[in-house]
């Protein structure tokens, strides 16, 4: 299109959803997406953002810029959950709708180098920034599943209080926590969630790390961990790195998935 590129997302030969981009300078604009109401939370949403940004970062682009207007609450989650954030840039306003901007800096595979985490245990004073930080790295999931994610519905200050949860700090903000646990089938990562704003840095790999570190310090040869059946992007970035599915188990209407990867 001469305005710019423009994808689909086709299944069985049916559009599924669009999106819509046009270059402003180093950044790539994102003028608007959709997705049919029959396919929410199949995660088309999530991947077209993933596509668009593959596109920006091979032809250039720094940031991925969009605007939306403050009712439309599950594209603003997806967008928060998608490394987006809010920034005061214009317009505010259009034909009388409010609007506000959103931005995503974009690094390539590999760049996180200048973007040092430090981990230290959690504590009591950190139980509302746990909290809330699981409630933005899972909220998008709740209409793709239904429910809110089990994570959400944790009390953190038990958690925290159990003493095996793991905070990840940049700059002094939380940005990425890890719960492990044992239990009769071995070493667990309970939880391992990272903050929106710092997916791409390859923290949440990093945590996953620091966790197989923590299960050959206590003497286990492997270490499992569960995911929704539906949160097909958990699936894929465990099995990329060595993770391998060993059971399903029925929860009501759905099932947990559960891996587990050898250690050497």
């Amino acid at each position: 299109m001469q305005e710019g590129p423009l994808w689909v997302a086709v299944r069985e030969g049916a559009i599924l959803g669009t999106v819509a981009a046009i270059s402003r300078g180093g950044d790539l604009y994102i003028r608007g997406m959709a997705v049919l109401p029959s396919a929410r939370g199949q995660a088309i949403g999530e991947l077209l953002l993933e596509h668009i940004g593959k596109y920006a970062l091979a032809h250039g682009h720094k940031r991925l810029t969009l605007s939306t207007t403050p009712f439309l609450d599950r594209a603003i989650r997806l967008y928060e959950s998608c490394g987006f954030r809010r920034v005061e840039e214009g317009p505010h306003e259009l034909f009388g709708t409010p609007l506000f901007a959103m931005e995503k800096v974009l690094h390539r595979a590999g760049a996180m180098t200048n973007i040092e985490y430090s981990f230290r245990p959690a504590t009591a004073a950190d139980v509302s920034a746990v909290a809330a930080l699981v409630n933005s790295a899972y909220g998008h999931y709740i209409e793709r599943i239904g429910r809110l994610p089990r994570p959400m519905t944790e009390d953190y200050a038990v958690i925290i209080g159990n003493g095996r949860t793991t905070v990840a700090e940049y700059r002094g903000t939380i940005a990425g926590v890890l719960v492990l646990a044992v239990n009769d089938e071995g070493f667990l990562i309970e939880n391992v969630a990272v903050d929106p704003s710092h997916r791409g840095h390859g923290l949440g790999k990093g945590l996953l790390h620091f966790a197989e570190a923590e299960a050959r310090q206590a003497g286990f040869d492997s270490i499992h961990l569960y995911t929704h059946e539906k949160m097909t992007e958990n699936l894929a970035l465990y099995s990329r790195i060595g993770y391998v599915e060993y059971d399903r188990r029925s929860e009501g209407k759905f099932s947990l998935v559960y891996m587990r990867k050898h250690l050497g």
